[in-house]
C-alpha cells in the first residue's frame, strides 16, 4: 500500500510539472503572435490550474491516477486560444467581402439606372446592350464550338431536361469515347450509292437514343426524312436522326449520351429510323462509328 501511495504521489508531482510546462508553452505562443517570429521571454509565465482546481465534469481530475492516464488530453483548466478578432480587433474577412460586394452591386445598379435616364448617344448604346443581354437568347451553338475548341469535349455541367431511356445500349466506338446505339434494329438500307445515312428497321414505337452528349442544332421537319433532329457532339462529330416521332427536344437543348430523343416512325407493323453521322463536315458510314444493335 505504501509503494502504491508513493507511485501516486510521484505521478501527481509529474503531472504538476507537465501542466506548468504547457502553461509556459502557451504563453510563448501568445507572445510570438504579438511580437513576431522571435518571442521575448515572458516576465511571469502563466501557470496552469493545479489538479485540485480542475473541473470534474468528465472524470475525476483530482485523482492523480486518472489525470496521469489522460495527461495528453486538453486540460479544461487552460483558456482557449484567442480568436483573430480578439487579437486584431477586426471583423472576419467574410463580412468585409459581403460589404464590398453590396457596395459594388449598388454602384453598378446606380450606373445602369442613370444610363437609362440620360439622353446622350453613348447612354443609348449602353441601353441597347443591356436590353439585348436581358432579352435575346444566348447562341448556344457558338458556346458549344468555343467550349469544344478549348476543352475538347461537351460541357457536361450544363443540364438536360428530357432524361429518360434507361434501356439504351452502349456500343463500342473503337475509340476513347463510348457511344450509344441510336435504336435497336437492323439495317434495311445500307450506306452505299452516294447515300448520306442508313435506314434502320425497328419495332413499332422503338425508342431512339442520342449517340453521345451534345447540343441540338436542328429539330424540325425535312423533306425525305420527316421530323429530323441534328445533334452536335465533341471532336467534330454530328449525328442526324430522321423519321422521329414524339420528340420534345428544341434547338439549343443539351442532351446526354443514351438519353431518349423520341420514338421511331411507324412503318406498317414496325418502325423505321434514318440515321446519319458526319465527321468534320463529311458524311461517314454510321456502322464504322457505332455498332448497330439488333
Amino acid at each position: 500500500m505504501e509503494t502504491k501511495h508513493n507511485v501516486k504521489q510521484r505521478r501527481a508531482e509529474r503531472l504538476k510539472r507537465l501542466q506548468a510546462e504547457r502553461g509556459v508553452e502557451y504563453e510563448a505562443e501568445r507572445v510570438r503572435g504579438e511580437n513576431g517570429p522571435y518571442p521575448s521571454a515572458p516576465e511571469q509565465p502563466r501557470q496552469a490550474l493545479p489538479s485540485a482546481e480542475l473541473p470534474s465534469q468528465s472524470g475525476n481530475w483530482s485523482d492523480p491516477e486518472y489525470a496521469w492516464k489522460h495527461r495528453f488530453e486538453r486540460s479544461p483548466g487552460y483558456a482557449a486560444a484567442p480568436s483573430d478578432e480578439q487579437l486584431h480587433g477586426q471583423k472576419p474577412p467574410t463580412a468585409r467581402r459581403l460589404v464590398l460586394r453590396l457596395i459594388v452591386s449598388a454602384a453598378l445598379f446606380g450606373a445602369v439606372w442613370t444610363m437609362f435616364r440620360l439622353p446622350q448617344s453613348w447612354a443609348q448604346t449602353g441601353r441597347q446592350l443591356v436590353t439585348a443581354a436581358l432579352t435575346e437568347p444566348m447562341n448556344m451553338e457558338r458556346l458549344a464550338v468555343w467550349y469544344e475548341s478549348k476543352f475538347r469535349g461537351a460541357p457536361s455541367v450544363l443540364p438536360s431536361f428530357h432524361r429518360s431511356g434507361d434501356d439504351s445500349v452502349k456500343a463500342s466506338s473503337g475509340g476513347k469515347r463510348t457511344y450509344f446505339a441510336p435504336a435497336k434494329g437492323v439495317v434495311a438500307s445500307p450506306f452505299a450509292g452516294g447515300k448520306q445515312g442508313v435506314l434502320l428497321q425497328t419495332k413499332a414505337d422503338a425508342p431512339v437514343y442520342a449517340m453521345d452528349t451534345g447540343l441540338v442544332t436542328y429539330a424540325g421537319k425535312r423533306e425525305g426524312t420527316g421530323f429530323t433532329v441534328v445533334i452536335r457532339h465533341p471532336n467534330g462529330v454530328q449525328t442526324v436522326y430522321g423519321e422521329v416521332e414524339d420528340c420534345k427536344l428544341e434547338v439549343n437543348d443539351w442532351i446526354k449520351g443514351g438519353e431518349a430523343i423520341g420514338k421511331a416512325g411507324r412503318d406498317g407493323d414496325g418502325g423505321k429510323l434514318y440515321f446519319a453521322v458526319q465527321k468534320d463536315g463529311r458524311y461517314v458510314n454510321p456502322a464504322d462509328v457505332v455498332a448497330i444493335v439488333p
